[in-house]
């Protein structure tokens, strides 16, 4: 019974022991976890404000880029009219020239 007794004390003191070791190790590990969360979480959002600024560029950019093909469109409509204006200019230069002689 006087080892039963002594032995007693020692077995709970061991078994308190690593109870408050594996209490220390997940405690631990639960501020790791929440330490991660919080990274992955300023990450995200870094990430969804790094989109919004792409998003507004790309809009941007189609803009322009639309407003530049319609600028285009005109510039050809113009150089085609241009060419059918000089088409005439040497028919009415050919006709004169011709009425001259002829």
């Amino acid at each position: 019974m006087k080892l039963i007794q002594h032995i007693l004390p020692m077995v709970f003191l061991f078994f308190k022991t690593q109870l408050e070791q594996e209490k220390k190790k997940l405690s631990s590990d639960l501020d790791c976890a929440r330490e991660l969360s919080h990274r992955v979480i300023a990450d995200r959002l870094q990430l969804q404000e790094e989109k919004a600024l792409l998003v507004q560029q790309l809009a941007e950019m189609t803009k322009l880029t639309n407003l530049l093909e319609a600028q285009l469109r005109k510039l050809v409509l113009a150089l085609n009219i241009l060419d059918y204006v000089e088409i005439l200019f040497h028919m009415i230069s050919l006709a004169k020239w011709t009425s001259c002689f002829g």
